[in-house]
């Protein structure tokens, strides 16, 4: 069915192309992306990135059904918060003292997420990447990105001040995540074929590569 294989063909060319060159060797520290915590690992992780819409097909976002539950679920301030952050409003005080005392809470005495702290970034980042792969619900998406915009700027409240945070981050930790981009994970995009930074199609299906741009970001589309 060549209708179908074109679609597949322009959906996966159209995510491919959602890489940014900034994003080389970016490092977790940094606060202007937003990245996935190392330990988080999900559905979509390990996934020929030609067979991604399939395993997008199987994937059952249950966990997040729409922007309601999520604004009257246990997420309803962080989610307001990240909303007043991507429409460039400055937080008061009390919304930035609950940001960094939420991060504290997904974290154990190692400073290592607790079980409860992966589950919800599993749950986060898998959505996010079902809803860029599909597109299905622009506005779960788009919602999702605002709670990880909030817990960027927990994260950059008690990242530590070190000369190596300092150099990348500058003085001001809390403005700078403010602006982060969200950026999609590196395993997307691993385990493809040899030939780097180049997209080929065989039969419709877009294959790719790139060792050196290892994420895309998730913008707003």
């Amino acid at each position: 069915m060549p209708t179908n294989k074109n679609n597949v063909s322009q959906t996966l060319f159209k995510f491919v192309s959602l890489r940014n060159p900034k994003l080389t060797e970016t490092k977790s520290k940094n606060l202007g992306f937003i990245q996935r915590p190392d330990k988080v690992k999900g559905v979509f992780d390990g996934v020929a990135f030609a067979n991604l819409l399939k395993k997008a097909d199987e994937f059952q976002p249950t966990s997040i059904k729409s922007v309601k539950e999520l604004e009257d679920g246990e997420f309803t301030k962080l989610l307001s918060i990240g909303r007043k952050i991507a429409r460039g409003e400055t937080l008061d005080k009390e919304e930035t003292a609950y940001t960094l005392d939420y991060y504290k809470t997904t974290l154990d005495a190692n400073k290592q997420l607790t079980a409860k702290g992966l589950k919800d970034y599993t749950t986060f980042w898998d959505n996010l990447i079902y809803q860029t792969l599909t597109q299905k619900d622009f506005y779960i998406k788009e919602s999702v990105i605002h709670i990880l915009k909030a817990l960027q700027s927990g994260f950059a409240q008690n990242l530590e001040v070190t000369p190596e945070t300092k150099k990348i981050n500058g003085d001001d930790f809390l403005t700078k995540s403010l602006e982060a981009k969200v950026a999609l994970p590196k395993e997307i995009f691993q385990n493809q074929e040899s030939n780097p930074s180049k997209i080929t199609e065989e039969a419709g299906t877009p294959k790719y590569n790139d060792k050196n741009n290892k994420f895309a970001e998730a913008k707003h589309q």
